[in-house]
């Protein structure tokens, strides 16, 4: 329950910091971040089938999405092709997450 309040609480303050910067608040903006978010804790060493991550890690994943982000545009990519990028970089984690969790057995 604490967990929903949190989370309730920070998508509030979401909104605010929103509305004092844009000067507009849409529901609608952060669709499609989970993916993202989801990517940055994967290669931050995070196991999907449940496990125990860093707030270290998660940082460091989300530096290595955002430094791939801003190296396609650079390179004039299309959004669509990060999105698989970062889909692609998923799959590649869980692999490696996988095998060093069958290693350790």
């Amino acid at each position: 329950m604490l967990c929903f309040a949190l989370s309730g609480l920070m998508a509030g303050l979401a909104g605010i910091i929103q509305f004092a910067e844009l000067k507009s608040v849409d529901p609608l903006r952060g669709t499609g971040v989970e993916l993202i978010a989801v990517s940055a804790c994967v290669i931050g060493g995070v196991l999907l089938s449940g496990g125990v991550g860093t707030i270290v890690g998660a940082m460091l994943g989300m530096l290595i999405l955002t430094m791939l982000q801003q190296g396609l545009i650079l390179l004039s990519v299309p959004l669509e092709m990060f999105q698989a990028t970062a889909g692609l970089i998923i799959i590649i984690a869980v692999v490696i997450n996988t095998n060093l969790q069958r290693q350790g057995r």
